[in-house]
């Protein structure tokens, strides 16, 4: 602990970094980085099938250390836009279908809700958002500015993962 607290430490003076960050999967990997040290940067993954980072305890422990949250994995591997899940993901079909019919309800694309979805949540400070194509980049920013003015119904917001024992896709058989 002390030597790469030292370590974290040189790297600042030498101006070789500017923040400590950390990428985690589970809050339980957040408390043990933390018993080295108060990281500046946490990447979360986070979507409306994966909030298990959408607690008060978190984001109360984020707000005490002045700590900044990139979120990663809104689109849940391109997940939130397939027309049915594979056999495989089973596990994640009650939360999906919730998602698929507020779209519907509201008559907006799944990205618009996505991402107004994602601008609901003021304690994230950036998004990380993956893309293949230039084509997907222009459906984001055309998506984005739609979902600026959409207004995110309280089932939408409260919608949580149920059931859903593999959230990272790292542990997926098929993406």
């Amino acid at each position: 602990k002390n030597e790469l607290r030292e370590f974290i430490k040189l790297l600042k003076e030498e101006k070789i970094c500017q923040k400590v960050s950390v990428s985690v999967y589970t809050e339980d990997e957040v408390r043990r980085f933390s018993q080295i040290m108060i990281p500046e940067i946490i990447q979360v993954p986070l979507s409306p099938i994966n909030q298990t980072f959408n607690t008060k305890n978190f984001i109360n422990f984020v707000k005490k250390h002045s700590i900044e949250i990139h979120a990663r994995s809104l689109f849940f591997q391109g997940l939130l836009f397939l027309e049915s899940l594979p056999d495989d993901l089973n596990h994640l079909k009650l939360p999906w279908e919730k998602y698929v019919a507020l779209a519907n309800k509201y008559d907006i694309s799944k990205i618009e809700l996505l991402l107004a979805w994602a601008n609901s949540l003021e304690w994230i400070d950036n998004w990380v958002l993956g893309i293949f194509s230039a084509r997907d980049l222009q459906e984001i920013i055309q998506s984005a500015e739609k979902a600026k003015n959409n207004h995110i119904p309280d089932a939408f917001i409260t919608l949580e993962q149920e059931s859903c024992t593999l959230l990272g896709s790292k542990d997926w058989k098929v993406v």
